[in-house]
């Protein structure tokens, strides 16, 4: 894991450099990152709840809880699908308009610039502030009342 954290960092790191855009890495597993990147967030959800209001994107894996955060926050999203549910979650977002699905689990370059900027833009941005008012966030609750319920 190392030697694959010290080889994608630096490449992540200058693909938002040349976008002119700071970057924010979140996951717990980028542990030996903190030197490599910018600044380093641990992968609490907590931390995502707070930290995704004030980020121009979130570039993610497409994992359901990662997706619902950043969409509950209206924030843009590039999703780089890796397996199971992710490409749906990925084309779910693009289909919102409120981000950007990439092609394939292996980014280049020039493929997440493009997928950046096309959550960058501006129309993708309210998008995602006008979703982000219609996610609702009780679904365990009106599930459990209706199992209680029945």
């Amino acid at each position: 894991m190392a030697r694959a954290v010290q080889e994608f960092l630096p490449w992540y790191a200058s693909v938002h450099r040349g976008a002119g855009i700071r970057s924010q890495l979140t996951s717990a597993r980028y542990e030996e990152a903190r030197e490599i990147m910018v600044r380093f967030v641990g992968g609490d959800p907590r931390t995502h709840q707070a930290l995704f209001p004030r980020v121009a994107s979130v570039v993610h894996h497409g994992g359901a809880g990662t997706t619902m955060t950043a969409a509950v926050a209206g924030a843009p999203q590039v999703i780089v699908p890796q397996l199971v549910d992710q490409p749906n979650w990925a084309r779910r977002v693009a289909e919102l308009g409120i981000g950007a699905a990439h092609d394939g689990p292996v980014p280049t370059a020039a493929s997440l610039a493009g997928a950046l900027g096309t959550a960058l833009a501006p129309d993708t941005r309210q998008r995602a502030r006008v979703v982000a008012g219609d996610v609702r966030t009780d679904g365990a609750m009106v599930a459990a009342r209706r199992l209680l319920a029945s």
